[in-house]
C-alpha cells in the first residue's frame, strides 16, 4: 500500500516541492489574454494609474514582449495576439476621442 502511494505521488512531488517549476509556453488563450490585457492598461494609463504602473514595473509594455514570462511563444499565437492588441488599441483610442 505504501509503495503504491509513493508511486502515484511522484508526478506531483517535484512541482509542489519547488523543483522542476519551469515556466511553460503559453497557449493561444494565455497569449491572447496577455495582448488583450496589455492594450487597455497602456492606453488608459491616466484613467487607471495603478494598473499601468504594475504592468510598467513588470516590464510588460516593453517593445517586442511576447508574454508575461520569457518563454517561447508560438509565432502564430503571437501574430494573432498582436492583431487583437492593435485592434483593441484603436477601439480604445476612438472611444477616448468620442468621450473627450
Amino acid at each position: 500500500m505504501k509503495r503504491n502511494c509513493r508511486r502515484r505521488q511522484r508526478p506531483f512531488s517535484p512541482p509542489l516541492s519547488g523543483g522542476g517549476t519551469r515556466a511553460r509556453p503559453g497557449g493561444l488563450f494565455d497569449v491572447m489574454a496577455f495582448h488583450i490585457g496589455r492594450a487597455p492598461c497602456d492606453e488608459l494609463g491616466e484613467s487607471a494609474p495603478a494598473d499601468h504602473a504594475y504592468w510598467e514595473k513588470q516590464g510588460w509594455f516593453e517593445k517586442g514582449r511576447r508574454y508575461y514570462v520569457d518563454v517561447p511563444v508560438n509565432p502564430v499565437y503571437h501574430a494573432l495576439g498582436t492583431v487583437a492588441e492593435w485592434y483593441l488599441r484603436r477601439r480604445v483610442r476612438r472611444d477616448l476621442r468620442e468621450v473627450s
